[in-house]
Order: C-alpha cells, then sequence, then structure tokens
C-alpha cells in the first residue's frame, strides 16, 4: 500500500514538475469557463488551494478550460449556494460540506468524522485507496453532482484559556463549536456555543466562550494568541475536510479529456493541500511556543479516552442512511487495520 502512495507521489511531482515548466505559457480565450462560487474568503488560506486548483485545471487543458472563482455572495448567498449548483443556476461551488448542507447531503458530514483519521497520511489512505473518494462520488451523484476533490483544511481542535489535560476538564465549558465539532465537545462534557467567526476572539476576550475549536493556525492569523492559553493536541479532526463539486449536467456535457484533467488537478490540488496542511501545523507550534500559548499533548491514554467518549457520534452517522454506514465501516475496518500493525 506505501509503494502504491509513493508511486502516486512521484507521478505527481512529475506532473507538477512539467506544469510549472510550462506556467510562462500563454493561451487563447477558453473555451469552456465554470464558474465556481466559495463560501470562504479570498484571503483565507484555504483560498490558496483552490487557487492552485484553478490554475492546474488551465495548465492541464492548455487554456481550453477556465475555473472562474467568485467569492462569497459574489453569485448568491452561501446557504443558497448547493441549491443554485444543483438547479444549474451556478456550475461549481467549493465548500464545507458538512458544516453548511448537512441537512440536504447527510453523508457530507463523512469526511468530518471526530477522529475519523490520525494525520494527513491516513486521510489520503483512506481517501484513495480504500474507496472513499469513490463512495463520496456516488452518493454525490444520487444528488446531482460530481464531487471532484476534497481538500485538506488544517488540524483543528481545542484552543482554551484553560488547561485541557483529560476529558474531564472540559465539563461545563463553553466551547465555540459548530457542526460535528459542536458534537464532539457535547459528547466530551463541554457546552458547544454557534458564533460567526467574526464574533470568536471578542467572545475569548470577554469571556462569553471558554475556548474555540479551530485550526491551529487560526492562533496565528486571528491573533487568539492574545486571548488564550492553550491548544491540546492531536487535534479532533486531524485534519478536517472541504469539498468542491460541479453540477452533474456541467460535468457530463464537458468532453472527456477535459472531465480528466479536472480530476488530476483535483488530485494534485489534494496533495499540495496535505503540503501546505502540514507546513502550516508546524509554523502554528513555533508560533504558540513563542507567545506563551502551551501546546498539551494529550497521553496515549487519554487520547483513548477522547475517542471513546465520541464513538456515538460515529454510531449516530452510521444510523442516517446506508451509505453513512458504509462511511463508518471503511473508518473503522482502516482503523483497526492501523491498530493491528502497531
Amino acid at each position: 500500500m506505501k509503494k502504491k502512495l509513493i508511486s502516486i507521489v512521484t507521478v505527481m511531482v512529475v506532473a507538477l514538475s512539467f506544469c510549472m515548466f510550462n506556467a510562462g505559457t500563454v493561451y487563447a480565450e477558453p473555451k469552456v469557463v465554470i464558474k465556481m462560487q466559495s463560501t470562504f474568503p479570498s484571503l483565507s488560506q484555504i483560498a490558496v488551494n483552490l487557487r492552485f486548483f484553478a490554475e492546474k485545471v488551465d495548465l492541464l487543458t492548455d487554456g481550453e478550460v477556465k475555473i472562474k472563482i467568485y467569492w462569497p455572495g459574489q453569485l448568491v448567498k452561501t446557504k443558497q449556494a448547493l441549491s443554485a449548483v444543483q438547479k444549474g443556476m451556478v456550475d461549481s461551488l467549493f465548500t464545507g460540506m458538512g458544516y453548511y448542507f448537512l441537512g440536504v447531503i447527510p453523508e457530507a458530514a463523512g469526511v468530518l468524522v471526530p477522529y475519523g483519521w490520525e494525520n494527513t497520511d491516513d486521510m489520503v489512505d483512506v481517501f484513495l485507496n480504500y474507496g472513499y473518494l469513490d463512495l463520496l462520488r456516488s452518493i454525490y451523484a444520487e444528488n446531482g453532482l460530481y464531487y471532484v476533490t476534497p481538500m485538506s483544511v488544517g488540524n483543528q481542535g481545542l484552543i482554551t484559556k484553560f488547561p485541557v489535560r483529560k476529558v474531564e476538564d472540559l465539563k461545563g465549558k463553553k466551547i465555540r463549536a459548530t457542526g460535528p465539532l459542536g458534537f464532539a465537545v457535547q459528547a466530551l462534557g463541554g457546552a458547544p456555543v454557534n458564533l460567526a467567526p467574526v464574533e470568536i476572539y471578542t467572545a475569548l476576550q470577554r469571556g462569553t466562550v471558554d475556548g474555540t475549536t479551530y485550526p491551529w493556525y487560526t492562533v496565528k492569523d486571528y491573533k487568539f494568541h492574545e486571548v488564550t492559553n492553550y491548544i491540546c493536541t492531536p487535534g479532533i479532526l486531524t485534519p478536517a475536510i472541504c469539498d468542491i463539486v460541479i453540477n452533474a449536467k456541467v460535468w457530463e456535457g464537458l468532453a472527456p479529456e477535459y472531465q480528466k484533467a479536472i480530476n488530476f488537478a483535483g488530485l494534485q490540488m489534494f496533495y499540495y493541500s496535505k503540503q501546505l496542511n502540514d507546513a502550516s501545523d508546524e509554523k502554528a507550534f513555533v508560533f504558540c511556543k513563542a507567545h506563551d500559548v502551551e501546546r498539551i499533548i494529550l497521553s496515549d491514554a487519554e487520547l483513548k479516552r477522547f475517542k471513546e467518549a465520541i464513538m456515538p457520534i460515529w454510531e449516530k452517522h452510521a444510523q442516517k442512511s446506508s451509505n453513512c454506514a458504509k462511511q463508518i465501516e471503511i473508518l473503522k475496518n482502516y482503523a483497526a487495520k492501523k491498530e493491528a500493525k502497531k
């Protein structure tokens, strides 16, 4: 399996080198323009990955296909974005399906299962070698969508004003957490609070909340080091995943060579986002140390207790649909095989 992953990475590196070599090529007007709306703003770290994807599609099709990115609200409101893509009003969407549209596609939360994988290497392995990507594509096809690729968007965990060294430390604490992370905080004994991202800093500053669940890089980027004192590692989502989808009819109308190029660009971006994720985490840990934000590393025994506490979330997800059950089965089998190798 590792050899398979290595071979994939080798192909990726060769392809990336070829693309970079041809980066100065000037192309004619595109034959196909795919209008994609992003849920996330243009200045976010996530946007770096999205632009990378668009550039690779341009390069791999010799400029014949252009991914035109629109930022939040430029085409439709965020809450209307999925429906707009399904109806063909918008061609494509980049979003966190498990955060924003869980009520429409329950299986979307399958990429945000707490402790679903231990690290970005496991994430890649599960998606590419254990059928997770193929399963997602069949699920989204049933909803009028083509699932292009996942994107790694950062390890996410507890950033707090108080130390979290054991499960009991979270009891009764108010933690800003939404979606699957909110369920995880509740399962661990905390009280999840739903706040918009722009409200988190002030809430921490005023003591309205005792902590938040967010990517480690936000300790610096959102200046959380000014209002928190600890991060608890490993994270709960390691990493979190966002998604690129295309309207099914738009996808089916593309020439096979364009489909192949978009899929390959998605695979390149998937690896690129993994690398950016890992580098970002390391920089965040260095920043935390320099700014007196203590990085707590849970013991193996305590981490096991954390995972046991959130297992009901896995079971609840599995009960939502047969495909949700398949997702959990894949994750359980993968975890069991990893454990057997130890």
